[in-house]
């Protein structure tokens, strides 16, 4: 009945998106789409690939993981992360139909009407990921800024590497503070709605970028949990991004509208931003300290034994390649600012120009 009713909700829930673009979604047939359909089967067919080499093995080592533990993660725990993408399809739905009539009038000098409704429909879209984020970080700080392990609490700041070492304290059966399942798994399926949008979206600049993005991030939440459980350290990396799109988001909902100090203001806090937590805590702190170096030093205080270790390696894979994603879009962001200062005469509209072409978006 439980599998009746999900697969009814997410059935219902992609119509509800899908509704929303509309004509413009059905003729993706073409080129384009059977482009994307081969790039997805692409890295689907290596996903697979190398989950089957492994699979044996990963499958014995979490069978018994559940045998001693009772509380060690549960592939039926999925249905969080499914219960989560239903519920989040819904309400941006809701969400962006309620707020187009306002969009279409914060508009910046709008030239056709399918222009104006193009842009509003940016607005509406960069608002809800904005409010999405903020709700996640407050969340996350609400439910976890006690827990010993939260890096930005003020503890954690002064002593990292205590909080690495609560991290990985009884490794791999670390226990679960209240909520922290049904957080993590909640926002496996918001990457499960961003891999859902990016397939289903009209033709995009950044689509490959975007694809491997959702692909790889829905990859290490379900690697942290399902195999390592390691639901802290994912909450670590979740609520760093978190945190840089709330302004990124927010750029680019201003960027439509004539407020240009505003969005001068929301590229310097989105740099900075970046630059803290993206460019230097994400690899320093997340991928140096949290992933490499208690295996490569296991007598440490934060050292972890090889032997027990599985996934990691695909896990410091993907996230050495969301770093080279992170710096790839730094330097674009750059470059819209340089783009800025050349056009500073004209109108606002050419930096929203820019920001369009150069895909200023980077995460969902």
């Amino acid at each position: 009945m439980e599998a009746l009713v999900l697969t009814t909700g997410v059935l219902l829930s992609c119509q509800a998106i899908t509704s929303k673009v509309g004509a413009k979604w059905k003729p993706n047939l073409g080129l384009w789409f059977r482009i994307r359909m081969l790039i997805v089967g692409a890295i689907l067919g290596i996903g697979i690939l190398l989950s089957c080499v492994s699979f044996s093995r990963l499958f014995t080592v979490i069978k018994e993981r559940q045998f001693s533990d009772p509380m060690y993660p549960n592939v039926f725990d999925i249905k969080i992360a499914i219960y989560a993408f239903i519920a989040i399809n819904f309400v941006q739905n809701y969400f962006q139909s309620l707020l187009t009539p306002l969009a279409m009038k914060l508009v910046a000098a709008p030239g056709s009407s399918e222009q104006l409704k193009q842009n509003a429909s940016k607005i509406t879209a960069s608002l809800w990921k904005a409010v999405y984020h903020i709700i996640s970080v407050g969340a996350a700080f609400v439910l976890f800024s006690r827990a010993e392990w939260f890096m930005l609490s003020p503890k954690c700041i002064l002593g990292p590497s205590e909080c690495v070492t609560a991290m990985w304290k009884q490794y791999p059966h670390s226990p679960h503070c209240p909520y922290l399942k049904e957080f993590f798994l909640g926002q496996l399926g918001y990457y499960f709605h961003g891999i859902f949008m990016t397939f289903t979206m009209p033709k995009q600049r950044n689509f490959l970028e975007m694809a491997i993005h959702h692909l790889f991030s829905a990859a290490l939440i379900m690697i942290a949990y399902f195999v390592q459980n390691a639901a802290a350290f994912g909450v670590e990396v979740l609520v760093l991004h978190d945190l840089t799109d709330i302004p990124l988001s927010l750029l680019r909902c201003v960027i439509q509208t004539e407020h240009r100090h505003v969005t001068v203001i929301l590229y310097v806090v989105t740099l900075i931003m970046w630059i803290a937590f993206r460019l230097f805590l994400f690899p320093i702190y997340l991928v140096l300290m949290s992933c490499i170096w208690p295996l490569a030093f296991p007598s440490s205080a934060i050292g972890l034994r090889w032997e027990i270790a599985h996934g990691w390696i695909p896990q410091i894979g993907l996230l050495s390649l969301l770093m080279g994603l992170h710096l790839s879009w730094f330097f674009r962001l750059l470059k819209i600012a340089h783009n800025f200062l050349l056009h500073d005469d004209k109108t606002h509209k050419t930096l929203g120009h820019h920001a369009d072409d150069d895909a200023v978006s980077p995460i969902t």
